[in-house]
Parts: C-alpha cells; sequence; structure tokens
C-alpha cells in the first residue's frame, strides 16, 4: 500500500484543529474520567509513563456505560481505568484537566507535547487521535487529578448522586445499571467466598450482560456513589485507584 510523505498534506487549504472539547461537554453534572488501552506499547513499558484518554460522562451510571461501551468500541482492546470521578460541571472539569495537561507539554498534539521524548512521539506523527489523549508519568496524573478537584471545590461540592440527563430525549432514562420501568437498580451481594456478585433475584426480563455488571462495580467504587444496600462499597473492595 502506498503510504505519502508525512507532511503530505492532499492539497487542503487549512491544518488548524478546532478547539479541543468545544461543544461536547456541557455544564451539568456527570463524571470525569481516565484511562489507557492495555495493548498500548506504552503502557506496558518498564516506565510510569501512560497513555490516557481522559473525558466526560454525562448523567447517570447507566448513561456512563454507554459512552465507555462507545470508546472500547473504537479502539478494540480492553481499557484499565485509572479514575472515574463525580463532577457537578462536565465543562469545567474537562477545560480545566485539559488545559493544565496540554499546557505542561503531555498532550499528543503537536505543540501540546512538550514533555514528550522522541520514542512516544513516534505514535502520534500522524495526529489521528483526538484531543483527549495524553502521554505522562502516572505522577503527574495523580497531581492533575488532585489540582482539578481543588479548582472544582472552589465553586461546588462533588455530586452524592447522578441524575440522567435528559437533553433534548423524551425517551425514559434511568439513573442506574439494571433499572428499567419494572426493575430496582443492579446490586452487589457477597458470596460465601467473599466475591461480590450481582443480585438478580426478583427481576423481570432479559439477563444483565457481565459487561455492564463489571462497569457498574468498577464506576461504584470509584466514585463512591452506589444504591442503598449494594455491597460494592465494601472496604474490601475499597483501595486508591491511579
Amino acid at each position: 500500500m502506498y503510504t505519502p510523505p508525512i507532511n503530505h498534506n492532499y492539497g487542503t487549504q487549512s491544518d488548524v484543529d478546532s478547539q479541543a472539547g468545544k461543544g461536547k461537554s456541557l455544564k451539568i453534572p456527570g463524571v470525569g474520567y481516565g484511562w489507557s488501552p492495555v495493548d498500548s506499547v506504552i503502557f506496558h513499558d518498564d516506565t510510569e509513563w501512560v497513555p490516557v484518554k481522559i473525558g466526560i460522562a454525562h448523567g447517570s451510571e447507566a448513561q456512563a456505560v454507554e459512552r465507555s461501551a462507545g470508546a472500547a468500541t473504537d479502539q478494540g482492546s480492553d481499557q484499565h481505568y485509572h479514575f472515574i470521578t463525580p463532577v457537578y460541571s462536565c465543562k469545567r472539569w474537562e477545560d480545566f484537566i485539559g488545559n493544565y495537561l496540554r499546557d505542561l507539554g503531555y498532550s499528543t498534539k503537536h505543540g501540546y507535547d512538550s514533555q514528550l521524548s522522541d520514542y512516544h512521539k513516534q505514535f502520534y506523527v500522524r495526529q489521528t487521535g483526538g484531543k483527549e489523549w495524553f502521554v505522562l508519568p502516572l505522577s503527574v496524573l495523580k497531581e492533575a487529578l488532585r489540582l482539578a478537584d481543588e479548582f472544582m471545590a472552589r465553586g461546588g461540592k462533588k455530586p452524592t448522586r447522578l441524575d440522567p440527563f435528559y437533553g433534548n430525549s423524551k425517551r425514559e432514562k434511568y439513573e442506574w445499571i439494571g433499572e428499567t420501568y419494572s426493575n430496582p437498580a443492579a446490586t452487589f451481594k457477597i458470596n460465601s467466598y467473599g466475591d461480590p456478585v450481582a443480585d438478580m433475584s426478583d427481576r423481570l426480563g432479559g439477563p444483565i450482560k457481565n459487561k455492564k455488571l463489571e462497569f457498574a462495580f468498577m464506576m461504584r467504587r470509584m466514585t463512591g456513589i452506589a444504591p442503598k444496600g449494594c455491597k460494592s462499597q465494601d472496604t474490601r473492595y475499597r483501595h486508591e485507584f491511579i
């Protein structure tokens, strides 16, 4: 297959990127997240550097799983989540942490990648990824998250629940994974081996896919937000992420 030179532009009149995130994030509650593709060479090298997609999902837990599923389809491999954090304004949070990391030089975009070595840059020559991708040490990611929390605290409190976001849709939206018109939210209990299992008793209709249950358990542990009676908050499963 013929591949043109790196700088070949096919006669384009412009190579200027639009403003990162413009028109996508809204000033409404949801979650901010950061994950890495586990098939990445950088993710598996001998350093603390990782490739991280940082983004937001508006609305509830049930809506966040839809965003996660879409992202998984886009990149193909399993995802390692470093954090999922509840925020009262997706736009305010995403603008802060994105601008902070771009200004430091950890973006994969030209002009904002001063901290990336030639080894890292070789994977981002053609700039085919989105503006939400960063390559950075885990210690920098952890500090960015801490500063974002401090910044957000000046304008409001972290949500203790995540209501569905309707936008222009009139279809019924739900707060929790497994929740429907006829079913309550999926919750987890602890079996005799000490493992979390979904409580499927008295549910109507078909089963909940394991993928969704896995995401729900992870999100509840990371955010600390769970339906009443859910054992995902048991101390044996709580630990520091990143």
